[in-house]
């Protein structure tokens, strides 16, 4: 079995996504990241993410539809930029994991995650 192949097997998303906000905080540290971006990260990890099925799965078990279904499951109560913002923390963690070595280069499954698509009368009114 290959390193990588290990490091999927045995690496929990919930525990890497703690990484990589840790990861963001130590860049907010070194001035290289915005405090509110990585606020908006937090948040986005804590209210929508953190409690997800997909979440609690290790990366090897880990599908695009785990991820397509954690942003159809807020299809009918967020905006599509709110969406688009828990597809950009899949998308981050992923890559930031393939850049440093912690997941493998072959590991594109943000390739497969298809964004829902949002009709207007689905969206409360936030007024």
């Amino acid at each position: 079995m290959a390193i990588q192949d290990a490091i999927t097997t045995n690496i929990k998303v919930c525990d890497y996504a703690e990484k990589y906000l840790f990861r963001k905080k130590l860049s907010v540290d070194a001035g290289n990241y915005k405090q509110t971006s990585l606020d908006r990260l937090e948040r986005t990890y804590t209210k929508h993410l953190q409690d997800t099925d997909a979440v609690k799965k290790t990366f090897s078990n880990l599908t695009a539809e785990d991820i397509t279904a954690t942003i159809a499951a807020k299809k009918h109560e967020l905006r599509f930029s709110s969406l688009k913002k828990i597809f950009l923390f899949w998308s981050g963690m992923i890559k930031m994991g393939i850049n440093l070595g912690e997941l493998p280069k072959s590991y594109n499954i943000m390739s497969q995650v298809e964004m829902p698509i949002i009709k207007r009368e689905w969206l409360r009114k936030k007024w």
